[in-house]
């Protein structure tokens, strides 16, 4: 069984990679890649009582998370058109985060 402490990192990464999503990173649609976050060698981190989240460039299209010492590389697609007033990258609510 999962402790909430495990459970509740998932959903602070989910919530953290809609959130990136939507500033705008990238992916391999037709659409080009616009508006990104991160760029080479960068990533950004945050930190709360449940643990710590990481996010981190690897490629125009592509971020590595990492959380609860468990890691998933995901790529992600670039919007064709903006949503909420912004283009960049997202992941169409794709399952990755609840796998064990």
């Amino acid at each position: 069984m999962r402790k909430f402490h495990s459970s509740y990192g998932a959903q602070f990464v989910l919530g953290l990679s809609i959130v990136m999503a939507v500033a705008g990173c990238t992916s391999s649609s037709s659409a080009p890649i616009r508006e990104t976050v991160l760029r080479p060698g960068q990533s950004v981190e945050a930190t709360n009582k449940f643990g710590r989240v990481r996010i981190t460039y690897v490629s125009p299209a592509e971020r590595t998370f990492e959380w609860d010492g468990r890691s998933r590389t995901v790529k992600l697609i670039p919007r064709p058109e903006r949503f909420m007033g912004m283009l960049g990258l997202y992941d169409p609510a794709d399952q990755w985060i609840w796998e064990a």
